[in-house]
């Protein structure tokens, strides 16, 4: 009775919609067909559950009208024969081009029009009405098109974007296949350079639009195993393409499914989309066609969930039970409001995605809505920012968060039309980087006043706190931020009394416009805490390890030199990347051998992914593709492998490997006599693995402990929360330093341990303070264990000199004494 609302993939309309709306016509052909669903359309619309022109402009108003009237009359009426015919409608496609839709965002240049993708959103959106499959088959069209006029040569681009633009010529886009669809880098279809051409060999799997269309934008590998080692083709059909057999689809079937096959398929060099700078980027390539694509294809099951939904509509207006339209029915227009709810939402997901596109946001760090909207969702916020412009609400206190405020224009653009008494921002050092966008559109935000809030105003120098003052007074300080900036951030020589200067400047320049409360001001009840660094001395194996990637990384080092490249120049990493990375490897080994591959050799590996060929779980498997993948895996990963398959049972670690670490050594005699001595302890570590390591390693000492990390859903965090602070049997609790680091209570604990420190010594900070807090009976023993002579150290050295900087800024007189001046002198050379 109720059209269900899909939320990925809609086929179009439902054939119950063709059959009611023929009813309606009196089998009077498709024009009344198509007016009869008009009317349908309008009679729906009046009971508002179609949103789609919402927050429209009239032209894009007029595309939208246009693109659905061409989808009742040229679409919908054929949309069940198509299907069922499993006909591809070139000639309508062609009609669609004629309208401009054959290239939507290709630029005009040549052929395309230029619209943006929003507007493309709008067009499948609309087209959906008439037939999903058939709609979805021309978004793919376009995404081929604009990837060669984004990213191809100029002859690549007057040569195909044209005929693509008036679907003379129509494109397939070729990246799943067969043992490879959501781990795309992993294709196994190479391109190998033979003289000026490339011969190419593979497969393709549930390609639109395959063996009916002409141009194959097609990824293979030209190159390193994994995304560098990826390009794009430009195949014709006749250059030696075959295809499979027609895949059986339960609907989609006006758009053709093939396999491409690849044997031994000769092309010239110059179809590598981009030309020979285009080699090796074809995955990025690949990535940005698909970022653009899924919107268009959610634009494409909106548009059909819109179509179910008015025909519903409909269909309860009609249909009566017990002498009344059940449209009446109370059960079913609550049921019928959430669906048109749900769907506005969705809408606007899909358009916010569209927009952030078009203003070239990395949206796709942002893939869910809910981590978008963190105070209420796209369409709440749209009503709300309604209600208060036209005052139907009162209000004394307007609560939003940072990504609201900056997430969408709509957001920003309302928050500027008020002069707020006073702007409060909590968690105020999110605003130290001047730079930065968020920094840049609260700005914007007016108030008579502005209040930051922070535990932490400078976290790393001198410059983070002009960036502070700076927002909250921009009337005195915003023609001097510069200079300030210059006089922070020069570079200083070894004179004692110029740093001492510099701070007493700084501290000068704050004092009018800084309160500052500490804990014991305001908490005079709380314990103490003590705070301890406990040096590990590293296990002889765990020492070897450590220096042989020390070497390694040395002699890189030197070999970059003495060529006068770059560190990395050799794998495209600049110098700050292959250092920065250095530095983990080593922070890595300094924590636990397990996290890098030292007890499985080459050797050993090969046995083994021969060996898990007997595994039915790995039976069809390439056991050169298993080597490449344990290649790059971690000890501990292997050993987890072997664990859950039994033909490698054999190559377990056993308990002393496992123990290979000097702070696990540490760490099970501090354990040991904490637990003795009635306390209960958190334990915090940067690295998730590292925490699978620990719950083995707990795990093997019989302790009970419970664990909180990023992935830990929200609405369970509270749950374990309480059953450590319940349930006094549980003696340790787990921790990843940033997830465990705020909104968090667990006085219950009155020990912690950082396994391993953090480069910003405050979420350390944080860290300690969920259990040194307001409800804390007990002393606080702060524990941080740091390998000896590893990186480890100078992260500690680096982490107390931004720790006396602070101290310094703000104790009521500087002191005077050389080691502090010494030090500071250091760190603003290193702050320049």
């Amino acid at each position: 009775m109720m059209l269900q609302l899909v939320g990925r993939c809609v086929r179009g309309v439902s054939p119950a919609l063709i059959h009611h709306a023929s009813r309606m016509a009196g089998g009077q052909g498709s024009a009344a067909l198509a007016f009869a669903l008009q009317r349908t359309h309008r009679a729906a619309s009046s009971v508002a559950l179609d949103s789609t022109h919402v927050g429209l402009n009239e032209e894009q108003l007029d595309v939208l009208e246009m693109c659905r009237s061409f989808a009742y009359r040229e679409m919908l009426p054929y949309m069940q024969d198509w299907d069922e015919k499993e006909e591809f409608p070139v000639e309508t496609l062609r009609q669609l081009a004629g309208l401009g839709l054959g290239a939507i965002y290709a630029s005009s240049e040549y052929g395309g029009s230029g619209m943006s993708r929003m507007d493309a959103s709008l067009i499948f959106e609309a087209l959906s009405h008439g037939c999903t499959s058939t709609t979805a088959y021309l978004s793919i069209h376009n995404m081929c098109a604009w990837m060669i006029d984004k990213f191809g040569t100029e002859e690549q681009r007057s040569t195909f974007v044209p005929a693509l633009a008036s679907m003379e010529q129509m494109g397939s886009y070729c990246l799943t296949e067969p043992g490879s669809g959501s781990d795309a880098a992993a294709l196994r279809t190479t391109a190998k350079k033979d003289g000026d051409d490339y011969i190419l060999n593979g497969s393709k799997a549930f390609i639109s639009g395959g063996g009916d269309t002409d141009v194959y934008l097609i990824m293979a590998r030209t190159g390193e195993p994994g995304p560098k080692g990826i390009s794009c083709f430009i195949v014709n059909r006749d250059d030696g393409l075959t295809f499979g057999a027609k895949e059986r689809k339960l609907g989609w079937n006006s758009q053709p499914t093939r396999m491409v096959i690849m044997e031994d398929v000769r092309v010239p060099a110059s179809s590598v989309l981009g030309g020979e700078e285009g080699v090796g980027r074809g995955f990025n390539i690949a990535m940005d066609g698909i970022n653009g694509g899924r919107i268009n294809i959610a634009s494409c099951s909106v548009g059909g969930a819109q179509a179910s939904l008015l025909q519903t509509v409909e269909y309860m207006n009609e249909r009566k039970q017990f002498g009344s339209k059940i449209s009446d029915f109370q059960a079913l227009q609550f049921r019928l409001a959430d669906y048109a709810a749900e769907l506005s939402a969705s809408r606007q997901v899909v358009r916010l995605a569209a927009r952030e596109l078009d203003a070239k946001s990395s949206f796709t760090t942002n893939p869910c809505p809910a981590q978008i909207s963190t105070f209420r969702s796209q369409h709440e916020r749209r009503l709300l920012r309604k209600a208060v412009i036209k005052r139907r609400v009162e209000y004394d206190i307007m609560l939003t968060t940072y990504s609201v405020c900056i997430s969408s224009s709509d957001d920003r653009a309302f928050l500027r039309r008020f002069k707020f008494e006073s702007v409060i921002f909590d968690e105020g050092h999110m605003l130290k980087n001047m730079k930065s966008q968020r920094y840049t559109h609260l700005m914007k935000v007016r108030g008579k006043r502005r209040i930051l809030l922070t535990g932490t105003p400078l976290q790393n120098n001198l410059l983070e706190l002009i960036s502070l003052l700076g927002f909250i007074m921009p009337q005195i300080f915003s023609e001097n931020i510069d200079v300030l900036a210059r006089m922070f951030k020069k570079k200083v020589d070894e004179q004692e009394s110029f740093s001492t200067s510099l701070i007493s400047k700084a501290k000068r320049i704050m004092m009018p416009f800084v309160l500052r409360r500490v804990k014991d001001q305001v908490l005079k009840q709380l314990p103490e805490k003590k705070t301890e660094v406990i040096e590990c001395e590293m296990t002889p194996f765990q020492h070897k390890e450590y220096k042989s990637l020390m070497d390694a990384f040395k002699r890189r080092a030197e070999r970059s030199e003495d060529d006068d490249l770059l560190p990395g120049d050799d794998d495209g990493q600049d110098s700050a990347s292959l250092l920065n990375n250095c530095f983990m490897q080593l922070r890595k080994m300094a924590n636990h051998p397990l996290l890098h591959r030292c007890r499985y050799d080459n050797d050993k590996l090969r046995n083994m992914s021969s060996l898990i060929l007997k595994d039915p779980k790995y039976r069809d498997c390439d056991p050169n593709i298993v080597f490449e993948d344990m290649e790059v895996m971690t000890d501990f990963e292997l050993h987890n492998l072997c664990c859950t398959s039994p033909p490698l049972h054999p190559f377990k670690l056993d308990e002393d490997d496992m123990m290979q670490s000097g702070k696990f050594a540490v760490l099970k005699d501090l354990l040991h006599k904490r637990s003795e001595q009635g306390d209960r302890v958190l334990l915090f570590s940067q690295f998730t693995t590292m925490l699978n390591i620990l719950e083995r390693f707990l795990t093997s000492l019989g302790i009970s402990f419970l664990r909180i990390d990023g992935s830990t859903p929200v609405e369970e965090r509270q749950d374990l929360i309480d059953k450590f602070t319940n349930d006094k049997s549980i003696f340790c609790f787990l921790l990843s330093t940033k997830a465990g680091g705020l909104g968090i209570n667990l006085t219950a604990a009155n020990v912690v341990i950082l396994h391993d420190i953090d480069f910003n010594p405050y979420n350390d900070k944080q860290a300690e303070d969920r259990c040194h807090r307001v409800g804390q009976t007990k002393p606080v023993h702060v524990i941080r264990l740091i390998s000896k002579d590893s990186v480890e150290e100078v992260m500690l050295k680096r982490a107390d000199l931004k720790l006396q900087l602070e101290k310094d800024m703000t104790q009521s007189t500087l002191d005077s004494t050389a080691g502090v001046r010494a030090l500071m002198v250091s760190y603003l050379k290193e702050a320049k």
